[in-house]
Parts: C-alpha cells; sequence; structure tokens
C-alpha cells in the first residue's frame, strides 16, 4: 500500500464532477475527501476516469454539520451519512435514499463539541455504532438498525483529534478495536472486548500534534498497520503492527509543512 498525501488545494479537489458538492470549512473538505479522493496522476492510472452530475444534500444538513462517515444505519440497502454539528453539540444521520436522495438530518445523540464520527459494529449485534470523538474523550453510540441510537459508555482521552477503526489484534470474534490521535503527541489502541466496551488503552509515541490516522497493511504481511499525519512536525508515522495489538516503534517520513491530511491505496496498482 502507498500513503497519498492530500495537499491539493480543497477547493480544485471539489472542482472536479463528482458524487456531491460540498461547502464546509477547508479542514472539513480535505477530511471528507481523504476516504474518497484519488490522485489523478497519467504516471499512475491510465483509464479515463468520468463522474455524474453532482447532487447537493447541503439542503439536507444542518448548519455547521460536518459529514464524516457513511455506512446503512436502518439496514434498507442504501447509505447513510453520519455528521456532527458544532454549533448545538449534536450528531445528527441523514438517511439516504433511491438516486442519491437524502432526507433531512435527524438528530441522534448529543455531546460537547464534538469533532468526528466513525463508525462499526463494536456490540456485534449486526447493527452499526456510532463512536462520537471530542477533545476530551468519545462515547458510544449504539446503533438499533431502524437510524436511531442509544448512547453507551464514555472514554476520557484529552486532545483527541481523529479516531480510525480496525481489529489489530485479530481474535478470533472479529472484535473492532480503536486507534485515535491526541494532543500528548500519543496515538491510543483501544482493544474492543466485542460487546460495545474497551480495555484500557495502550499508547505509542507520535510527532507533535498528530493529527488523521489511517489503517492499511503497508508491508504486505498479513496483519494491520497505521499511519499518522504529525501536522506539527511536518512527518508521517508508520507503525507496523504485529496481529497481536501491539505496533512497532514509528518509521517516520518528511512531509510538506501544512500537511494534515491523508488516505492509503495502491495508487500505482503494483
Amino acid at each position: 500500500m502507498n500513503i497519498a498525501l492530500l495537499v491539493l488545494v480543497c477547493d480544485e479537489l471539489c472542482n472536479f464532477k463528482g458524487k456531491f458538492t460540498m461547502t464546509f470549512p477547508l479542514r472539513t473538505k480535505l477530511r471528507i475527501l481523504s476516504t474518497l479522493a484519488t490522485l489523478l496522476s497519467a504516471s499512475a492510472f491510465s483509464a479515463t476516469l468520468s463522474f455524474s452530475t453532482p447532487a447537493q444534500i447541503a439542503d439536507r444538513l444542518p448548519a455547521y454539520s460536518r459529514p464524516h462517515v457513511a455506512g446503512d444505519f436502518n439496514n434498507d440497502g442504501k447509505l447513510d451519512i453520519a455528521c456532527t454539528e458544532s454549533l448545538n453539540d449534536n450528531v445528527f444521520v441523514v438517511l439516504g435514499g433511491a438516486q442519491f436522495n437524502f432526507s433531512t438530518a435527524a438528530l441522534v445523540g448529543q455531546s460537547d463539541s464534538p469533532i468526528t464520527v466513525a463508525s462499526g459494529d463494536f456490540n456485534k449485534d449486526g447493527f452499526l455504532d456510532l463512536i462520537c470523538l471530542k477533545s476530551g474523550d468519545f462515547t458510544m453510540l449504539y446503533g438499533s438498525g431502524d437510524g436511531t441510537f442509544g448512547v453507551g459508555s464514555s472514554y476520557a482521552l484529552a486532545g483527541a483529534d481523529w479516531i480510525a477503526v480496525g481489529n489489530f489484534d485479530e481474535d478470533a470474534g472479529g472484535n473492532l478495536d480503536l486507534a485515535v490521535t491526541n494532543g500528548t503527541s500519543t496515538l491510543s489502541i483501544f482493544l474492543g472486548n466485542g460487546n460495545g466496551t474497551f480495555r484500557a488503552p495502550s499508547s505509542l509515541t507520535t510527532g507533535t500534534d498528530p493529527g488523521q490516522v489511517v489503517v492499511a497493511d503497508f508491508n504486505n504481511d498479513g496483519h494491520t498497520d497505521l499511519a499518522v499525519v504529525n501536522t506539527g512536525s511536518n512527518t508521517i508515522g508508520v507503525y507496523l503492527g504485529s496481529g497481536t495489538g501491539t505496533f512497532a516503534p514509528a518509521v517516520t517520513y518528511a512531509v510538506d509543512s501544512g500537511t494534515y491530511s491523508l488516505a492509503a491505496a495502491d495508487f500505482n496498482r503494483d
């Protein structure tokens, strides 16, 4: 796997004829696009890419909302969108319909100054759950399978900034684990119990002001690895996983000043 840094101007990324058009703050745009964008390089791709006419969804969202994750939260076979809204400290879900039509956002939870949300079936009941991350902790929102959620446990974590989901210890049950960056220059690993709760975290040292973390197998050994962008030190740290929930110390790579988002994919198809 290769790491592609999203250091392009956000407006340029949003000008291509993609699936939707967004009018959100620069940092938000880059974070959303980091899960969708590909670097359009002739040396990496020979195929011609084309996209359908953009569909507007901004009128379905509250003011100051930030879409973060897509999933089928009401089990109707169509993708929905979960977002945070900082003005009133809310978490919303916008249910998807046919032909990329979406319902008006529905309130599913509240949290003080939410930053982002992540999704997965953390309690293994067959329904997608949400994790709402804010600067001082993260809170579980357990999905009921109909687009509504119940509030679960919260876990303290000072300065939390970004969250990623994976099965880091490769346990037989496939319990989902979490990797969370925070302002104390650490990457915290929370191993899941499979019932929607997590064990006490272990920590990895990062560079200064760690931001987005991505999950991939970078050395092709079959184990999940992590990569973190360190905005303050202008580096990326790659942590190779052992398959037991532990990771080797970071191998760092210098990047341009101001880089704070990244994506992982096989961009040169090797």
